[in-house]
């Protein structure tokens, strides 16, 4: 045999090897598996019900909970057979493939408010920790839907069980809350992510409140939100003989920059309950409380102005929050099955023309304005093809519509 020949049957043996390890070492990063299907798309969508186009998702069996629609990627997670653990998982579409990304042990309670830079989402996940579980542990995580891996990137000890996410300069922001008995603070911190783990260090503070248990005064954030590179909180301001709810803006710096108003009526309907939904759309906030009473408000002025407002089930489509404000939002009863389509930029409500009589949630795709309605299966449907029944300019509204 030919010193030549022996020469490349070497260097074929070194390159498998090296594919081999490398194989392996894309397995151990990326600990991903496939599994059963609970989704399926189906393919003839000729017998559809629906009067617009549309495609139907058949859901073969119930998740817990869907957490993101991401690059046509269904995001969800079960609880694990004990009770304990949260499996997270990515349903594809494209692929008709669902993959498991990883599993969270310990788990104590989770906002489901997830934050999407590029084809990754990050989310925060409170668990218990030390001798019996006492201690409460928040958790960030990253979520790669490309690579369907799924990442710790840092821990820190809070007071506060539900941390909420969002997007600010690539950076991740959350609200949080710390207590020492005395006092208790309030603040919107930073966490700097560029798809590397990052070394843990302290959250940089954009801005911090604080009340006093003993003279029960001071100022408290309820949520906050992020749009256009402002930064919003909505605050309760208690003193001995008043509490009064206020939305505070801020540049990304933190430097306050204005108070908008409630007005009584909003005051009333939310008073004494916690914000469980306060999100920021351009000039349109909406705040919805944990019995479930949901406003839609234009922020454009000093005091906010309700353009659609429901006293029960209430809710907006979830969707990824991103550096950039979706152009739709879309507003649901859960009850009535009722929907409707803000327009963004172009000032408007519209009342969606469908017979539904409940609908469970919708999901929004940051990255293609498509919709995900849970009725009995999930239609997937593009928000601007959506029949429409009376459209309203909100510069024009002198009432809110009533859901």
């Amino acid at each position: 045999m030919s010193k030549k020949r022996i020469s490349i049957m070497v260097l074929c043996l070194i390159l498998l090897v090296a594919y081999i390890v490398y194989d392996k070492q894309q397995k151990e990063n990326y600990n991903y598996k496939i599994v059963d299907n609970c989704f399926s798309v189906k393919e003839d969508n000729s017998s559809s019900k629906h009067s617009f186009p549309c495609t139907e998702v058949e859901i073969i069996s119930d998740v817990n909970s869907c957490i993101a629609i991401v690059q046509n990627n269904i995001v969800y997670y079960n609880w694990g057979s004990d009770d304990n653990s949260a499996i997270f998982y990515k349903y594809d579409m494209d692929t008709d493939k669902t993959y498991k990304l990883g599993e969270i042990q310990n788990v104590n309670i989770f906002s489901g408010r997830t934050a999407q830079i590029g084809d990754r989402l990050y989310f925060y996940i409170t668990r218990r920790i030390g001798m019996g579980g006492g201690d409460l542990e928040a958790s960030l995580y990253e979520m790669d839907i490309t690579n369907n891996s799924l990442d710790l990137v840092s821990t820190e000890m809070v007071y506060q069980t539900l941390v909420y996410v969002d997007v600010l300069d690539n950076n991740i922001i959350s609200y949080k809350g710390q207590s020492d008995g005395v006092a208790g603070t309030t603040y919107i911190d930073s966490v700097k992510v560029d798809g590397n783990i990052p070394e843990e260090k302290d959250p940089d503070i954009i801005t911090k409140f604080y009340y006093d248990n003993y003279t029960h005064s001071g100022e408290v954030i309820y949520n906050f939100a992020q749009s256009n590179g402002f930064v919003y909180t909505i605050n309760v301001v208690a003193g001995k003989m008043e509490r009064l709810y206020i939305i505070k803006k801020f540049d990304s710096n933190g430097k306050h920059l204005t108070d908008i108003k409630l007005g009584q009526d909003i005051q009333d309907l939310i008073s004494n309950e916690i914000i469980a939904r306060f999100e920021v759309i351009g000039d349109y906030a909406f705040i919805r409380n944990a019995s479930g009473f949901g406003v839609l408000c234009d922020i454009s002025g000093d005091t906010a102005q309700p353009k659609l407002i429901s006293m029960s089930d209430l809710d907006l489509a979830f969707y990824p929050f991103s550096e950039k404000d979706p152009q739709y939002a879309l507003f649901f009863n859960r009850e009535t099955g009722k929907i409707c389509l803000l327009n963004v930029n172009g000032g408007c409500i519209s009342e969606i023309d469908t017979d539904y009589d409940h609908v469970k949630y919708i999901y929004i795709d940051n990255d293609s304005n498509t919709a995900f309605i849970r009725v009995d299966n999930i239609i997937s449907v593009d928000v601007t093809k959506l029949p429409v029944k009376n459209t309203y300019k909100t510069a024009n509204m002198k009432k809110a519509l009533v859901y």
